[in-house]
């Protein structure tokens, strides 16, 4: 994890079929979900909320998300799923059969 975040590997190497789903309204923006995410593909950002500006949420970042469910355990508030992901993912036997897929 540690070499594909300094290399900058835009799309991960090992995925699972699978994407959290964030349910805003239970997310009280208390980052924990941020905290566990192996490749932060988990970031708070501004709710809008003109009543509590300073209120926080998650986001995530779908291109490089491996599907752990690493951040739907840490969930305290239960406001997350897995889903399934819209694209079945293949993942590759090696770099050669990378290069090739990510060629097509």
């Amino acid at each position: 994890m540690l070499a594909a975040k300094r290399f900058g590997l835009l799309k991960p190497v090992h995925t699972t079929n699978y994407l959290p789903v964030i349910e805003e309204s239970k997310c009280n923006g208390c980052g924990n979900c941020v905290d566990v995410c192996p490749v932060e593909a988990m970031s708070l950002v501004s709710a809008n909320n003109q009543a509590k500006p300073k209120r926080k949420k998650a986001k995530l970042n779908e291109d490089i998300c491996l599907g752990c469910g690493l951040c739907v355990r840490s969930c305290t508030m239960d406001g997350m799923k897995l889903t399934e992901r819209p694209q079945r993912v293949i993942t590759p036997l090696n770099s050669v059969h990378r290069v090739v897929n990510d060629s097509n």
